[in-house]
């Protein structure tokens, strides 16, 4: 996450000289996460909920994103999820 931050700083510091760098970095990130991406996706698809009646998706997604540090809602219209993030001002 602090990559991803530290990339979007750079964006909007350094204009279109970052551009190629970015590309670089980005893919980089994406890479490093696939691998996760792709077995979350696999597992809610081997294991399909009715719409609506999402409760162990929604678990895993409160979990993970408990995980990374983000203050977490549950039970949103029944089975949603929503992470809030924090930020040092208000």
């Amino acid at each position: 996450m602090k990559k991803l931050v530290l990339i979007l700083t750079s964006m909007a510091l350094n204009g279109a000289l970052w551009s190629q760098a970015l590309d670089s970095q980005v893919d980089e990130l994406v890479g490093s996460i696939s691998e996760k991406v792709i077995e979350w996706r696999r597992d809610i698809h081997q294991f399909p909920e009715l719409s609506n009646r999402e409760f162990e998706t929604s678990a895993k997604v409160a979990a993970h994103l408990r995980s990374l540090g983000l203050e977490v809602k549950t039970e949103i219209a029944h089975t949603g999820v929503v992470g809030i993030l924090h930020g040092d001002q208000s």
